[in-house]
């Protein structure tokens, strides 16, 4: 790329010094080894987590759901070719996203909010190795933050590196969230296989840069490594590690599932207590609906009050709020105390 202009507003470098290293670590079915790569280089790779079976059966599910979404003309989709939308600026970050029936299979597709497209995404979330290691990078109570699922096919470009906590404009002693991808099925370089840049935890975010072709790239000359896995292999990553999908120049589409931890005073990607139905809210039991958002957390974040005088959804870890609509005097409207009951002190 030439005449590299610097995008102002955007960088922000801190006196410390990216501390890359030259490796990806090496899948392992050790849990604490998982810890340490983490640790060191801002990822670690898992292998033997799940039986081929189990694995057959969430790519079938997520396979059908995305097939049924561009049947039905509600997948969320991109294909470069299109450009950018005619009038909605871009879906999501990526070159040609739409909303709709794609009239070819397009180079990308998510599968957003998993958890209301079947249990045994519910049930993938519960892990106990994704909760170890996400409780492990964050260092505090978390919930999920994002549950999807990705379709890759050839001609997908690659993504610009990045960090998962870039909107904020400062370090922090310790990752945010924590992202991991899960193979479900071939996951190699050619397919798009999410690139990294072990080590770049321990710095600054990347510099970016417009070039005269009006692209933009990292201004630092690094080198990023595939995460290439077998099919039920899981790559864990944490928000500062710089990483980016790869360009897809393979026949074989990739498939995955992404889901994203964070910590409870950050603001997930999906409001699942706003976004999952009453028929799901009424099978999940009380740390299923943690894991969503349901839970207030320390100093308060999280509280939900009743949405009409019969809402069944409810905080958990903390006293019930009555529903209490806007009270004036003539208006008819009644607040509804708990259980029926006014208590007076």
């Amino acid at each position: 790329m030439t005449a590299l202009k610097e995008l102002e507003g955007l960088n922000y470098v801190p006196e410390r010094q990216v501390q890359i290293r030259n490796e990806m670590p090496a899948p392992t079915t050790d849990l604490e080894q998982a810890k340490r790569d983490l640790d060191e280089t801002g990822l670690a790779i898992m292998r033997g987590l799940f039986t081929p079976e189990e694995v057959q059966q969430l790519r079938e599910a997520a396979l059908e759901q995305a097939e049924l979404e561009r049947e039905q003309g509600v997948a969320l989709f991109a294909r470069p070719e299109l450009g950018h939308h005619p009038t909605k600026g871009m879906i999501y970050t990526h070159v040609g996203s739409r909303i709709g029936r794609p009239l070819k299979d397009p180079t990308y597709q998510v599968v957003r909010f998993l958890v209301n497209k079947g249990r045994e995404f519910i049930d993938l979330a519960k892990k106990p190795e994704f909760l170890a290691l996400a409780y492990h990078a964050i260092g505090e109570e978390y919930h999920l933050s994002n549950a999807t699922a990705l379709v890759i096919r050839k001609g997908a470009p690659a993504q610009v590196l990045h960090r998962d906590q870039a909107v904020l404009s400062f370090e922090t002693p310790r990752p945010s969230m924590l992202n991991l991808m899960m193979a479900l099925g071939p996951y190699r370089a050619d397919q798009g296989a999410t690139l990294f840049v072990p080590g770049t935890h321990h710095g600054p975010a990347p510099r970016y840069a417009m070039g005269a072709d009006g692209l933009v790239e990292v201004v630092e000359d690094v080198k990023a490594y595939p995460a290439e896995m077998e099919a039920g292999d899981v790559v864990f990553f944490e928000s500062r590690v710089w990483h980016g999908q790869g360009p897809s120049v393979s026949d074989e589409m990739r498939v995955s599932i992404s889901f994203i931890y964070n910590a409870h005073w950050w603001k997930p990607h999906e409001n699942y207590p706003a976004s999952i139905p009453n028929e799901l809210y009424e099978q999940l039991d009380d740390e299923e609906r943690a894991l969503l958002g349901f839970k207030v957390f320390q100093h308060g974040t999280g509280t939900m009050m009743p949405r009409d005088p019969q809402d069944k959804r409810r905080n958990i870890g903390t006293a019930e709020l009555p529903f209490i609509p806007e009270l004036r005097r003539g208006n008819g409207k009644s607040a509804v105390p708990l259980d029926g009951e006014v208590e007076e002190w």
